[in-house]
Order: C-alpha cells, then sequence, then structure tokens
C-alpha cells in the first residue's frame, strides 16, 4: 500500500511540476478529498462543485450515446482552465493558468 502512494504522490507533484499548472485535487467516487495541493477550504469547495459537475456531465454523455462515456472536461475562462479526469475510482481536477 505504501508503494501505491508513494507512486501516487509522485505523480501528483508530476503533474504540478507542468508549466501553468497552479493546483490539483483529487477525490475519490464520493467526492472524498484524497489529496490537493491547494488550501483546505479551496479544495474541499473545489472538490465538492467539481465532483458534481463531472456526474451531471458524465449523465450527459450517456445521455448522448449509452455506449460512451466522459474521459475529460474541459473549462476556461480568458486566464483560467479547469480540467476534470474522471478515473475509475478517483477523480482528477487541475487548475491551469492560460499562458499567452
Amino acid at each position: 500500500m505504501n508503494d501505491i502512494h508513494h507512486e501516487f504522490e509522485e505523480t501528483v507533484k508530476r503533474i504540478q511540476s507542468h508549466n501553468g499548472v497552479d493546483g490539483v485535487i483529487v477525490v475519490n467516487n464520493n467526492g472524498d478529498l484524497i489529496t490537493s495541493t491547494l488550501d483546505m477550504r479551496s479544495s474541499v469547495n473545489n472538490a465538492e462543485m467539481m465532483s458534481k459537475l463531472a456526474d451531471n456531465a458524465k449523465g450527459f454523455v450517456r445521455n448522448l450515446d449509452p455506449t460512451n462515456e466522459l474521459t475529460v472536461l474541459r473549462m476556461g475562462s480568458k486566464r483560467r482552465e479547469v480540467l476534470v479526469a474522471p478515473g475509475k475510482f478517483h477523480l482528477n481536477i487541475f487548475f491551469r493558468q492560460i499562458i499567452f
């Protein structure tokens, strides 16, 4: 179990080191926080909102085509974007600055 946890933490660190990435949150399928690089309040608030949004997006994709599934949900503004990537047992949430 420690090896899996260590590998998981190393993956989060690697993603966090990418240019423009300024936050990573991982939650389980119940929306419970597993790990985050943000402060606790931001982590909990964002995890809750993004989990609900991802659940709605998964349902939307299934309504369009029952044989399909959501792979990535990407939302952007002028300066930032959020990527939500569902896994089998967890949800990855990435916050990124848009670099011009």
